[in-house]
């Protein structure tokens, strides 16, 4: 199984957007094969950080997710929106 955080800093006058734009991803993402989990949250302290959460069956997966149609449109857009540079890792099982 991979594991990928995507920690995202956003324009806060521009929530609404993003919010349709994860909803989107979430959406289409949740239907690919190899997808598990996929979810958005919001960190507690700092209002402008979020992170999306996703677990894989296998790198192969997520490599085809980086390819889809819906990947390759909503994340340039929420690109746009960006006050900082994101932070992504990406993980596989320890044991």
């Amino acid at each position: 199984m991979i594991v990928v955080t995507a920690q995202n800093f956003i324009d806060l006058n521009k929530l609404n957007e993003f919010k349709e734009l994860s909803e989107e991803l979430i959406r289409k993402t949740l239907n690919e094969n190899g997808c598990i989990e996929y979810e958005v949250f919001r960190d507690k302290d700092n209002k402008e950080l979020f992170c999306f959460v996703e677990k894989w069956k296998s790198k192969k997966d997520l490599e085809k997710h980086f390819e889809s149609e819906h990947f390759k449109k909503i994340v340039p857009k929420i690109g746009k929106i960006k006050i900082k540079k994101d932070i992504v890792n990406v993980y596989e099982k320890f044991n």
